[in-house]
């Protein structure tokens, strides 16, 4: 209860002050008294239009900056910015989770956020460029490398392409891997150069990873592995650096005699040289017959006479059967 007024007035009995304003039977007359006193105010009205729709929609420019089919590097530069200054205490980008509650990403590659950490804007762009270019064959730059395709070139690396993106799904090697070459493409073709700091963290991070996974893999070597190796031969190749090219070819050369057989050139016996390494690659386990094969030398004509082994090495894209175990 409000206490009693000073002047000796009436006190208030009730703790809520009621101030009609208009009779419910009044409503349409006060609606209508509204919409004239609006009505005579259009040059107001426009303007209150006019600054909603530009408070609420983006400019042209920003569109394109923020585009994820064609992502800027400015864009990618200014998220690697915010990134290193927010996300790095927590070792994670600082972005909300997929939830019944959050929305839902408009990118067609990972619309509920699968792959093996969460991908930004620019990169979902990055992805979606990779899917749809020919960036996997056309930036290969392995002079011992002979890739021979059965049928059609395109339809071979699409699959590829694919495989390479549901491989980075798991595997955040892959991933940083996948992201550089989207990139590297990008500056190929827009011609803008490969000095760009977030290239250098996606090939730091693809090396970083590659290496956590030697050491977890020890002898038993995966083809995943030596394709990432591979690959950064190429990419050192591409940016001019043959010497890190070479020592990459070598970890391969190493990594090719572990895994096939060539167990004791670990302890300095048996297979010391890899002649010629034969990647062959097949869209099932289930049917005989190859889409393509890889011929990579390690050696001249010349040093081959002098001795060395071949390794022949298996790709199925897409496994059907289901690996049995051991008795």
């Amino acid at each position: 209860m409000p206490p009693a007024s000073k002047g000796g007035g009436r006190s208030r009995e009730e703790g809520f002050l009621f101030v009609p304003i208009t009779h419910p039977s009044e409503t349409k007359a006060w609606k209508k008294k509204v919409r004239s006193h609006a009505a005579r105010n259009p040059k107001a009205r426009q303007q209150r239009v006019a600054a909603y729709q530009k408070s609420t929609t983006p400019t042209e420019q920003s569109q394109i900056e923020d585009s994820p089919a064609r992502p800027s590097i400015q864009s990618v530069r200014l998220w690697l910015v915010t990134t290193l200054k927010n996300g790095s205490r927590s070792g994670h980008t600082p972005l909300l989770a997929g939830s019944p509650v959050s929305m839902l990403g408009a990118a067609r590659t990972d619309p509920f956020n699968a792959f093996v950490r969460r991908v930004t804007i620019q990169e979902q762009g990055l992805l979606d460029h990779f899917l749809r270019s020919m960036a996997l064959l056309e930036l290969i730059r392995l002079p011992e490398m002979e890739v021979m395709v059965q049928g059609e070139r395109t339809a071979f690396c699409k699959m590829m392409t694919t495989y390479w993106v549901q491989s980075a799904l798991a595997d955040p090697g892959m991933l940083s891997l996948v992201l550089l070459w989207s990139m590297r493409h990008l500056a190929t073709v827009r011609e803008e150069g490969y000095n760009d700091p977030v290239m250098t963290m996606y090939k730091m991070e693809t090396i970083r990873q590659l290496n956590a996974t030697i050491t977890r893999e020890g002898n038993n070597i995966s083809n995943l592995t030596m394709a990432k190796s591979l690959c950064l031969a190429s990419d050192a190749n591409l940016v001019g650096e043959p010497d890190v090219a070479e020592k990459h070819l070598k970890a391969v050369e190493r990594m090719a005699l572990l895994c096939t057989g060539g167990t004791k050139s670990a302890v300095g016996e048996g297979d010391e040289s890899l002649n010629d390494l034969q990647m062959f690659f097949s869209e099932n386990d289930l049917s005989p017959a190859h889409m393509a094969q890889v011929n990579l030398s390690f050696k001249s004509e010349e040093s081959k006479r002098a001795g060395g082994v071949n390794r022949n090495m298996d790709y199925v894209i897409r496994p059907t059967r289901t690996p049995t175990r051991a008795a």
